[in-house]
């Protein structure tokens, strides 16, 4: 196409009845010949392989709002009847879903959840492949007992991570009444982090997405990361720990952070490989990194949920934690 644009240009100012010499002349050739760019400029454009979803002009008007007002990444392939769109994102009670095909020319899905109302209720984002649902995580929320259910909370998936055949993730709100926003596909460069990890990242959700300097994880409790575990016998060694910057604040104070760590195997059994509580501000060990030792032995391919959360009366303020210098071993027979 854009080779057959520039081949209409050369004729077209080659037989120009208008002298090349006149300064209409020379007019006529660069107006026709930035039209012609600009429609070379277009048609590639229009070439380049891109993920995109067609709508009517209602649906059409729908994923504006979404993307203006419920700030959504993407745009979903379907919503259940019955949701709003507001300040807060889309609004569902329970049963409602938002449902995404699958793309695999992003590396990450993201999205927050927030409770509507005091009563809260519960998320699910789970994957379908063949007509059947897998839940990946699920999270239930009651401000009405504590604090911190009333904050947003995020989540990121690796769609690397999905089977082949997935062919959608679907948002739920099980119960309750949960507002959804900034859902849609990123790139692997908003997570490039994760490659510093020597298993791979499944679904992280928590308060605040992790995120990353150079080679040290930032996680602001309470939040959740899963990773895939190969079957055989590994260790695990890292270290974990408060974020030291914190130290540097004048005003810092952190009740304390709740480290764990959980092998979970493909039946569903948890093994509790780690569970300490620092407290820097009562113990000065505690604001050292510690470093943990993990033994992971499956038979076959499972998860390693780490996990950091807030200290005994549930405070999250100041909880800046980090972990760093992930090596993995495997251990010989």
């Amino acid at each position: 196409m854009a080779g057959g644009c520039v081949a209409i240009v050369i004729r077209t100012i080659s037989v120009s009845p208008i002298s090349s010499q006149s300064p209409n002349g020379i007019l006529f050739r660069v107006a026709l010949t930035i039209a012609v760019l600009a429609l070379i400029g277009w048609s590639a454009w229009r070439s380049i392989p891109v993920r995109q979803i067609h709508f009517s002009p209602d649906q059409f008007a729908i994923n504006r709002k979404l993307a203006g007002e419920a700030k959504f990444l993407s745009p979903p392939a379907a919503i259940s009847p019955g949701y709003s769109i507001g300040k807060q994102g889309v609004r569902l009670s329970r049963g409602e879903s938002i449902s995404y095909d699958v793309s695999r020319s992003e590396r990450y899905f993201r999205g927050v959840f927030q409770a509507a109302d005091k009563t809260g209720g519960k998320t699910q984002v789970s994957v379908v492949r063949h007509g059947q649902s897998t839940i990946l995580f699920e999270r239930s929320l009651a401000p009405s007992r504590q604090d911190i259910d009333a904050a947003p909370y995020g989540f990121i998936i690796n769609l690397a991570t999905l089977a082949p055949d997935t062919e959608r993730l679907l948002l739920t709100t099980d119960n309750g009444v949960i507002d959804w926003r900034e859902c849609g596909f990123v790139d692997e460069q908003m997570f490039a982090g994760f490659s510093n990890v020597p298993l791979q990242f499944l679904v992280a959700d928590g308060y605040s997405a992790p995120a990353w300097t150079n080679k040290i994880l930032l996680l602001q409790s309470p939040v959740r990361l899963d990773f895939i575990v190969p079957s055989g016998h590994h260790r695990l060694l890292f270290q974990y720990g408060f974020n030291p910057s914190l130290f540097n604040e004048a005003h810092a104070f952190s009740d304390g952070i709740g480290f764990k760590a959980e092998l979970i195997t493909t039946t569903g059994t948890t093994h509790e490989l780690l569970n300490r509580l620092l407290e820097p501000y009562s113990h000065s060990a505690d604001r050292e990194l510690q470093t943990a030792s993990l033994d992971l032995n499956l038979s076959e391919p499972g998860k390693l949920r780490l996990s950091a959360t807030p200290g005994p009366v549930n405070n999250v303020a100041w909880d800046w934690s980090v972990c760093k210098d992930f090596q993995l071993e495997t251990i010989s027979p």
